[in-house]
């Protein structure tokens, strides 16, 4: 995956913008009190707790930057030009928030230089040094003793930790292959933690993670409650391997839609519209207890009235797909003309 370049600028020296993708915003809203207490802060500096507010303020902009640069990913960006922040005081009855908000437009670029120098790290901070040692522990925690204490889990739901999402996939994925009485959590309380934790990630960090063909049936519940549908992935899985087996991940949602979303929708449609017949129309000879004559033989092999559709015993059509198959793929379908609808206005 290859970095977003973000800048305040409205070009960027050394490359050529090819195409403009869109405006894309984000927001981050501080706890309530929090800018009453920020204010308040000035009058104690020599209590600390200026220096406080300053990295919670740093906080909250890198946090809506990383919401800025995954949404930007997802329109196939790789720079976000015209960067601006804004810091606002949200007050209510009896409330009163604070909100960081960016805003820029993804572009698509094309450099000149051949590759980006990165500067090296000169120094490390406080935080970035504890998350990486929070890192080391959980990850020791998972290895030694197969689960996270809660205050663990709490810790990465308020923090964006990118780099451990492997182990915690992998980890989700081995409690998910322990019988029920082995695992160490309650079912829907793994669910819960690892689903947050993700909401806390890049989208597609988060897809090239669950959209693994060797462990996504134990991913599929998880792409279910995180709404991460990926069209192109979902091809690439059923042009791999069985078409049928991926028809659930059909039902999934998407937060947003994009034309290169419905070109890979329209291409799932046109696959399982043209499956190819493995059951079969055919003359049979009768038996003792059977006439004789034409007979739907379905993919198992059991015979049926030449005008059913699905089989009686195992209920598949002619192309192995069961009438739920049929009603998902039906829903999908109009999915997709509305999509095409509404972009094409």
């Amino acid at each position: 995956m290859n970095d977003i370049l973000l800048t305040t600028t409205p070009t960027i020296e050394g490359a050529e913008i090819e195409q403009y993708l869109g405006i894309v915003s984000a927001h981050q809203v501080a706890g309530t009190g929090f800018f009453s207490d920020f204010i308040a802060s000035f009058s104690d500096i020599f209590g600390g707790h200026s220096g406080t507010y300053r990295n919670q303020m740093e906080d909250l902009a890198r946090d809506v930057n990383k919401q800025l640069l995954s949404k930007a990913r997802e329109l196939g960006a790789n720079a976000i030009i015209g960067l601006a922040l804004d810091y606002d005081n949200i007050s209510a009855k009896n409330m009163s928030m604070f909100m960081v908000s960016a805003r820029g437009t993804a572009v698509r670029c094309k450099f000149k230089t051949k590759e980006v120098q990165h500067v090296g790290i000169s120094s490390v901070s406080s935080n970035v040094l504890e998350q990486e040692v929070k890192g080391k522990i959980i990850k020791t925690h998972i290895e030694t003793i197969g689960r996270l204490k809660d205050d663990e889990w709490q810790y990465l739901l308020s923090h964006q930790m990118t780099n451990i999402a492997p182990t915690i996939i992998s980890h989700y994925i081995n409690v998910k292959s322990l019988s029920y009485d082995q695992q160490p959590y309650l079912s829907e309380d793994l669910e819960k933690y690892v689903t947050a934790y993700l909401r806390s990630l890049p989208y597609d960090i988060v897809v090239d993670l669950l959209y693994n063909k060797e462990t996504i049936d134990k991913t599929k519940s998880l792409i279910q409650s995180g709404a991460y549908f990926n069209a192109k992935k979902v091809l690439s899985l059923m042009e791999e391997g069985n078409p049928i087996d991926y028809i659930n991940l059909l039902k999934v949602e998407k937060q947003t839609y994009n034309a290169s979303d419905l070109a890979d929708m329209k291409l799932i449609v046109n696959k399982l519209d043209n499956l190819p017949e493995i059951g079969s129309i055919q003359e049979v000879k009768g038996g003792m207890f059977s006439s004789s004559g034409l007979k739907y033989i379905c993919p198992n092999g059991h015979k049926n009235d030449p005008n059913s559709t699905f089989c009686s015993d195992c209920f598949l059509d002619i192309h192995g797909l069961t009438s739920g198959h049929h009603s998902i793929l039906n829903q999908f379908k109009m999915k997709v003309e509305a999509l095409e609808a509404i972009l094409n206005n």
